[in-house]
């Protein structure tokens, strides 16, 4: 999970930057602090980046949600049992990197958005719980 940074000036205008530090802070709770995760060497693996942001245009309407939740439509590939779903960035694990590297290299591959910890805009707030998908055939 990533909270992207750099809306937070907008938001101290306003003194709305309570709602991302108790929605951070609850995240933070809730998910795993490591990406560590022991993966089986025999099965292949993925990962994903699920990436919220401060909304810019809440502080001057209230009926909008504080928060944005990014989303891609996967490419529509025949055969791909996801093809054309709404879904987060992300894809195949590869050995040599963890699975942060994999998420922050799929959501540059797939949207061109550097969530890295070298850019300074993105905070990584934890990991989701390891999930087993089995993929059927078409």
């Amino acid at each position: 999970v990533v909270f992207q940074r750099e809306t937070m000036s907008t938001w101290n205008t306003y003194d709305k930057s309570v709602w991302f530090r108790l929605f951070r802070d609850k995240l933070k709770k809730d998910f795993n602090p490591s990406s560590e995760l022991i993966l089986d060497p025999s099965i292949s693996h993925a990962c994903i980046a699920a990436i919220i942001r401060l909304n810019p245009e809440y502080p001057s309407d209230e009926n909008l949600h504080p928060f944005d939740m990014l989303y891609i439509r996967r490419a529509i590939k025949k055969g791909d049992p996801w093809s054309g779903q709404i879904a987060y960035p992300g894809g195949r694990h590869e050995k040599d990197e963890t699975l942060q590297e994999t998420a922050e290299r799929e959501t540059m591959e797939e949207i061109g958005l550097d969530i890295s910890k070298r850019t300074g805009n993105y905070e990584c707030i934890g990991y989701c719980h390891k999930m087993d998908i089995t993929r059927g055939k078409n």
